[in-house]
């Protein structure tokens, strides 16, 4: 059932929107209008929730005449359903938004299929002849590049249906394409390599060491480029000079990295609180930086994070489903959502912070509208 069917008056009540879509949330994105948000589900479907609200936060909330203190009224009425979308058996989608409105789907078939924000579905391109794993879109170029399960790196240029494979030796775990889209980092089972996207793709550098890779970021200045990995912790390279430092101690695998804007903290999953490195020192001094401590400790481990587009906040949801809000370098936290409806695994803010999407290990997917009287 939607959340709002039993009254909650929490603060996850009042801001958001949520459905329980009985099997587990793996991916989340929005659209890159922010739309519409889109969940990929472990049982093969997607369910796709629309970012605009019949009650929304921001016409619920109250200002006291005699001190001046805010509220937000419940809602009203019942939420609408979300779109659900089935599309294959047992085996969740590969998810990326593609274009202005909408995302483009990877099959265990092989096939890429877009999406609308409505639910509408095409083609997308000829299919990979491989179960499709990852996906990755940059919007500024309109390229796509996919891992398929055979470890192949396929890159798709804009308008073209003729995919074109990026030769690697050893097996793919994941991959990222800078900012602006003319390079394409790559993690196999031993080095990181860049690829410059050009008219033909070529191979730049191989970075190492690299140990079952998670998750890659780049900073968005692209000067630096973040690996997580499952055991071996965080590695950072600073791309001009190739120099590179690694964070080892971490207690659970790195599975979501987030730079802040201006390219100067990283933020990491994978710790029993938010973890930010300050690596605007280490690029001018070479010293090992000291993390900055951001929201409180926890006895659940931070699952996902996603940095604030513009302001030094950090969004944290964690293993046994609490998401908070922290100030970065602050212990300051605003608790979203307590704990409950499974570890929170996928999180996005939406481009504009407007929103945050989350979905959980039990199908709770959410949808949180911030008003700015809410993080002032």
């Amino acid at each position: 059932m939607d959340r709002m069917e039993a009254e909650d008056f929490s603060l996850f009540g009042l801001l958001g929107r949520s459905w329980e879509l009985d099997t587990p949330v793996v991916d989340l994105t929005f659209d890159n209008s922010d739309g519409a948000a889109a969940f990929a589900l472990a049982d093969g479907s997607v369910a796709i929730a629309k970012t605009k609200d019949a009650e929304p936060a921001t016409k619920r909330i109250r200002i006291s005449a005699e001190d001046g203190r805010s509220s937000i009224l419940p809602r009203t009425k019942p939420l609408p359903p979300v779109t659900r979308i089935s599309v294959q058996d047992d085996a969740p989608v590969a998810l990326s938004a593609y274009g202005k409105h909408g995302f483009v789907i990877g099959e265990a078939s092989g096939a890429l299929t877009s999406l609308t924000i409505g639910g509408e579905r095409t083609p997308f391109s000829k299919p990979l002849d491989a179960p499709i794993i990852a996906l990755e879109h940059v919007p500024k170029t309109g390229d796509l590049a996919s891992i398929t399960a055979d470890h192949r790196v396929i890159l798709i240029r804009r308008g073209e249906i003729e995919p074109m494979v990026l030769e690697h030796t050893t097996n793919v775990g994941t991959l990222a394409f800078s900012p602006d889209g003319s390079q394409l980092a790559v993690a196999g089972e031993e080095h990181v390599t860049l690829w410059k996207i050009d008219q033909t793709p070529e191979k730049l550098i191989e970075l190492g060491p690299c140990q079952n890779p998670l998750s890659l970021a780049w900073s968005p200045d692209q000067a630096k480029l973040a690996l997580g990995q499952e055991k071996a912790g965080v590695t950072v390279w600073q791309l001009d000079s190739r120099d590179h430092i690694t964070f080892p101690d971490y207690p659970a695998p790195i599975s979501t990295l987030a730079w802040t804007a201006d390219s100067e903290v990283l933020a990491t999953s994978g710790a029993f609180r938010i973890i930010a490195w300050p690596l605007d020192k280490w690029r001018t001094n070479g010293t090992h930086p000291t993390s900055l401590e951001s929201g409180k400790p926890s006895l659940a481990a931070v699952e996902a994070l996603a940095c604030h587009p513009t302001r030094a906040l950090i969004a944290a949801g964690y293993e046994n489903g609490m998401l908070i809000i922290a100030q970065l370098s602050k212990s300051d936290e605003l608790v979203i959502k307590t704990e409950g409806q499974g570890a929170n695994g996928s999180l996005q803010w939406s481009h504009d912070a407007g929103y945050i999407a989350i979905g959980s290990s039990k199908g709770l997917a959410a949808l949180i509208e911030l008003p700015k009287q809410i993080l002032k």
